[in-house]
């Protein structure tokens, strides 16, 4: 029904190969920015932007200067206003729907929280969560580099909000500036990933974890799904089925009523109609 995105040698798209997949023991699935785009529309870039580094952390303060800290509050803020919490998701609702049908662990790359407000719980958050808060309360900047814990940054790592102030200081539970590393998660997702048959992209970034952190030879098999199609690679092949075709293979497969895949959540749930 698809061609194998290969001139030489095209072929069908491999649904017997997928579906045998699909019911690996273990399986993972990444979610990214793309999932949230149009519902939470100003980006965390938290993780490679503005305020990323430790080295930017020196220039902005928010954990020794009360201003700074507003500063990066009000940034926040202003971002959880613009996240829309009030709608429904149905992509979440079919991610969560696709996870019981089969033996899937789920980590997100967003911080925005939009996973949890459409009852996506206990999933693998690699950068953290804006929900949640912490206090920098007595907080040192996790300092994961040794070759940045420079007399400059020790310096500034010592200093906090005074005491009167830091008992109601609190920031995002996110990993930020060097400080509230979120490794640890990171690493436990990464072994799982490591160790995945197969692994499901949902809008994620190839250069954030835990693709950045996994060996760039490893030809896993994985499915990466669109608001056009699902690409799926295997033994070094790339496979694309576009949403006409996923429509026609989904409806020659299910009696009665024509079903239409128009969005990702229509293609997730394909995947649990036709797989499970």
């Amino acid at each position: 029904m698809a061609s194998k995105q290969n001139p030489n040698n095209p072929t069908y798209f491999p649904f017997n190969k997928l579906k045998d997949l699909l019911h690996s023991e273990k399986i993972v699935c990444v979610l990214g920015y793309g999932l949230s785009e149009g519902y939470a529309p100003h980006y965390y870039d938290i993780q490679h932007g503005a305020w990323s580094s430790v080295e930017k952390a020196l220039l902005l303060k928010p954990f020794s200067n009360q201003q700074h800290f507003e500063m990066v509050l009000n940034w926040f803020n202003w971002r959880r206003a613009g996240t829309k919490t009030k709608e429904s998701i149905m992509a979440f609702n079919e991610i969560s729907l696709l996870r019981t049908c089969f033996n899937i662990s789920v980590g997100t790359q967003n911080v925005d929280g939009l996973h949890r407000i459409n009852n996506l719980d206990n999933i693998y958050e690699l950068y953290g969560c804006v929900l949640d808060t912490r206090s920098i309360r007595n907080e040192n900047l996790d300092l994961q580099d040794v070759e940045k814990q420079s007399d400059e940054m020790q310096k500034y790592a010592d200093k906090r909000l005074d005491d009167s102030q830091t008992d109601q200081r609190q920031l995002p539970d996110v990993d930020m500036f060097g400080w509230n590393s979120k490794a640890n998660a990171r690493a436990d997702f990464l072994k799982v990933a490591i160790e995945a048959e197969l692994i499901i992209k949902i809008g994620s970034d190839d250069f954030l974890s835990p693709f950045s952190e996994m060996n760039i030879n490893n030809k896993k098999p994985s499915l990466k799904i669109t608001s056009d199609c699902i690409e799926f690679i295997l033994d070094s092949h790339l496979y694309k089925l576009p949403l006409v075709k996923i429509e026609e293979h989904l409806n020659d497969a299910v009696e009665g009523i024509k079903i239409p895949v128009k969005t990702i959540a229509d293609v997730i749930k394909y995947l649990y109609t036709i797989y499970r």
